[in-house]
């Protein structure tokens, strides 16, 4: 007993000890950020590479509608894609001054100007392509969007991924060429693009 007291006593002043040591930290922790879409900047061509909007045909003669056979191209480029899990982009083009056809049910985009001295029985098509109905293309139809799926993955931090596009100026659907009207012609679509 004589040596267990001491013990016990030792043993008290250590497990005191060692409960002065154990204190408690508390640290506030703060997470901040700003969750951003997934992204690249997209620009339209036209077919020397400038951007611009606009896709200036020049002027279109009656057997070149007839024949389909004026076109011009031009692409929508991708650059700078940050954040893209998937490496894809999903496009979609509408037509913001309406479709040609009876009730507006047909692929072309019509002629928004509606003067006595603009453009009437003719409609522009786009493709998917920097040719029109080459291989591979599809047309982009007016009435019926559908999403076009591009694939993103060849780009890296540096480089551009380019959609080679293409529009031509043709008989507006469910129109001869007796109900063509030569005139100025202007049509607009928009491409709504997201990000995967």
């Amino acid at each position: 007993m004589r040596y267990l007291l001491p013990l016990c006593t030792a043993l008290a002043v250590f497990l005191t000890t060692v409960s002065v040591r154990a204190g408690v930290n508390s640290l506030e922790l703060t997470v901040s950020t700003t969750i951003t879409p997934s992204t690249c900047l997209a620009t339209l061509r036209d077919d020397s590479g400038t951007a611009n909007a606009v896709v200036d045909i020049g002027d279109v003669y009656i057997p070149q509608i007839v024949n389909k056979s004026k076109s011009r191209a031009f692409s929508l480029v991708f650059s700078d894609c940050i954040g893209l899990a998937k490496k894809q982009a999903t496009v979609t083009l509408t037509a913001k001054t309406g479709c040609d056809g009876i009730s507006g049910g047909g692929n072309g985009f019509r002629n928004a100007l509606n003067g006595s001295d603009d453009a009437a029985g003719v409609s522009a098509e786009i493709w998917t392509t920097s040719e029109p109905e080459s291989s591979g293309s599809r047309q982009l139809s007016c009435a019926s969007p559908v999403q076009q799926l591009i694939d993103l993955a060849p780009m890296s931090d540096d480089t551009t991924l380019v959609w080679p596009l293409s529009t031509r100026i043709v008989l507006a659907s469910g129109n001869t060429i007796a109900d063509l009207h030569t005139g100025a012609f202007s049509s607009q679509g928009l491409f709504t693009i997201s990000y995967e």
